[in-house]
């Protein structure tokens, strides 16, 4: 009767353990969308800026880039311990930018992640157009 006992109080707690919580939510993407673009909203990666010659880097830690469009994307996940740090955006051999990252490391009932709090594109603070998307004029 013990055994039986036991079993049916850890197969409760298990199965509480392993139920998400509605309050959870859906986890936030990590991808960071950079739209660099000049004052006529010309798309400037693939025109004047080729994607191959595109890095971004923080310290030594190269930071790998996806292209689409005409946009940069780059995931942030797991760079919170680089948080407000600089990152060199190389555009070509003349053009270098530093972008600053706030990056917010939470955890719920369900699964920890990474917010992006805030970015700065040369010292100056952009406003995202969805999510983690930031249109910047050069």
């Amino acid at each position: 009767m013990k055994k039986v006992l036991f079993g049916l109080i850890l197969s409760f707690v298990m199965v509480a353990c392993t139920e998400k919580s509605s309050d959870c939510g859906d986890p936030e993407s990590t991808n960071c969308e950079l739209v660099l673009m000049d004052t006529q909203n010309h798309f400037l990666v693939g025109a004047v800026y080729n994607q191959d010659s595109i890095r971004l880097q923080v310290g030594a830690h190269q930071i790998n880039l996806n292209f689409d469009n005409g946009t940069i994307i780059f995931n942030f996940a797991g760079l919170d311990s680089v948080n407000s740090s600089d990152y060199i955006l190389k555009l070509n051999n003349e053009d270098y930018d530093t972008l600053n990252l706030t990056i917010h490391k939470y955890v719920n009932a369900c699964w920890s992640g990474y917010r992006l709090d805030s970015l700065s594109y040369n010292n100056k603070i952009m406003v995202n157009i969805t999510a983690n998307r930031f249109e910047i004029t050069k």
